[in-house]
């Protein structure tokens, strides 16, 4: 499960910014996934719990936004985004031949925290 390793690292971020604005407890963080990978906000909240645990992070509130996936054409080279997740194909809307998934480079990353 490589989102463990990355939420243990903005968990970490997150801290280290929490004490330099001296605050002792991070209340709320707000994540965007990228539609198109395989994480989810399921995944996110179950390594968040593990990473948060024993931190002044631990029981923090999350809040998830979602990017569209992004597709690609092969025949014209329209990129483009569509609210379709899950399909790996679609219909260019330019010229109708197939547009392809394009995975994120970036599968989820921490937007902001909110701090007590």
């Amino acid at each position: 499960m490589h989102e463990l390793s990355a939420v243990e690292a903005i968990v970490e971020t997150a801290l280290e910014k929490a004490e330099q604005v001296g605050s002792p407890r991070i209340v709320g963080m707000y994540f965007v996934i990228n539609a198109g990978g395989h994480v989810t906000e399921e995944s996110v909240q179950v390594c968040f719990t593990m990473a948060a645990h024993g931190t002044p992070a631990e029981g923090a509130s999350l809040y998830f936004e979602w990017n569209p996936p992004h597709y690609k054409c092969f025949e014209c080279g329209h990129e483009f985004d569509d609210a379709r997740d899950g399909d790996n194909m679609i219909p260019c809307p330019k010229c109708n031949e197939t547009a392809v998934l394009v995975p994120p480079a970036e599968e989820f990353y921490l937007d902001s925290i909110d701090v007590e």
